[in-house]
């Protein structure tokens, strides 16, 4: 009779008939054919029937195999030998293969694939990051391709996953290759560096960071209001890390403005955006103010008075009041005087050096901090007279 074929035993039994009660012999011969020397034997007590043989002996490997059952004659005519039978030992785990499912990818369900040779079902175990089983997925084994559909919903993370098929003929089960995936759902995590709190520059560029690789748009709002539409934008390459953007266009004029980086994902999830900075464009001069000193007066060495928006008190700015002779601030400075401001009132220190009697013109000066032109007042005349 024909045995199981393929099968993993490797010491397999024979049954058959036969006429006489001689004893039946099982030789096994390697290959398709019964040719050559056997590789193994089997032996069964004749009945002048049915008989079943003991194990064959030596066990065979993993190949093919062809047997024949041969019986003697007890009148002493030629032997009887059975028509050959072809069959398989088959000793080897299934061959598994796992396709490598998109990465990243937002699917909390990723589809998985691959090959088995077997037709049992294949069973997808997947992992976390502590080598934890955290979910499965089964397949249909047929011999061939085979793919998930029951696939069980994952959160965000990094997984790995492997894919198994148990033995149809009881042998180990097979195991694919692991393969590593891994599902985002999360924006882009966008960052934005804040420019100077106050600049002259009406054209700023932005840096930050932005964890995927599309364009880094920068939209520019007036005020504080981010709802409402942009007035101006930049954009930069996305890297996945670093980013760097041109300039704003179009250009900015004075005021206060508020910026946020934007991200589109790949993966097809929420914009990512970063926190807002707020920053002022201011291109103007500082404004200085000078008030009239008493006039006339003996005071041969004055000091001064005014306002200046240049300078706090942890950073002022000098102020510094130059001193003409006459009616007019031309010529050369015969005198100064100097003050720090700090954003709103200043005093001077008395002037340097001493004036004689006369008339005389002067203004006060501040430089910009942030590069922009000096600021001036308006010119004050007063007169010194140290006669009686």
């Amino acid at each position: 009779n024909q045995p199981k074929s393929p099968s993993g035993n490797t010491t397999p039994s024979f049954a058959g008939t036969a006429s006489d009660s001689e004893p039946v012999t099982i030789h096994i011969y390697a290959g398709g054919k019964a040719e050559g020397v056997p590789v193994s034997n089997a032996a069964a007590s004749g009945t002048g029937g049915g008989w079943s043989s003991g194990q064959a002996s030596p066990a065979l490997t993993s190949g093919q195999y062809t047997a024949v059952a041969v019986q003697p004659s007890s009148l002493g005519n030629s032997p009887g030998s059975s028509s050959p039978v072809t069959f398989v030992v088959d000793t080897s785990s299934p061959t598994v293969t796992l396709n490598q499912p998109p990465s990243p990818s937002k699917d909390t369900t990723p589809p998985f694939s691959g090959s088995a040779s077997d037709t049992t079902k294949v069973v997808v175990h997947i992992y976390d990051t502590k080598s934890t089983e955290v979910a499965t997925a089964t397949a249909n084994g047929g011999g061939g391709s085979w793919s998930t559909e029951n696939e069980p919903a994952l959160a965000s993370g990094s997984y790995t996953a492997i894919a198994t098929q148990e033995s149809s003929l009881g042998n180990p089960s097979g195991a694919s290759n692991r393969v590593a995936f891994t599902v985002n759902t999360a924006p882009p995590t966008v960052t934005l560096n804040s420019p100077p709190l106050r600049s002259n520059n009406t054209a700023p560029s932005f840096t930050g960071t932005a964890s995927d690789t599309t364009l880094v748009t920068i939209k520019v709002y007036a005020g504080t209001n981010t709802e409402a539409a942009p007035l101006s934008s930049a954009s930069a390459t996305g890297t996945g890390g670093s980013w760097t953007s041109g300039t704003v266009t179009p250009v900015l004029s004075n005021g206060q403005y508020t910026a946020v980086a934007y991200q589109p994902s790949s993966l097809g999830n929420p914009t990512g955006k970063s926190l807002p900075v707020t920053f002022t464009v201011d291109t103007n001069s500082p404004t200085v103010t000078l008030n009239q000193p008493k006039s006339p007066s003996n005071v041969t060495a004055p000091s001064f008075t005014g306002t200046a928006t240049e300078g706090t008190l942890a950073e002022p700015s000098a102020v510094t009041v130059r001193i003409y002779a006459g009616k007019t601030a031309i010529g050369s400075v015969l005198a100064t005087a100097s003050a720090e401001g700090a954003g709103g009132s200043w005093a001077s220190k008395p002037a340097t050096p001493a004036l004689p009697r006369g008339t005389y013109t002067a203004t006060a000066t501040q430089t910009s901090a942030i590069g922009n032109s000096p600021g001036t007042s308006a010119p004050v005349t007063f007169i010194i007279e140290t006669e009686s």
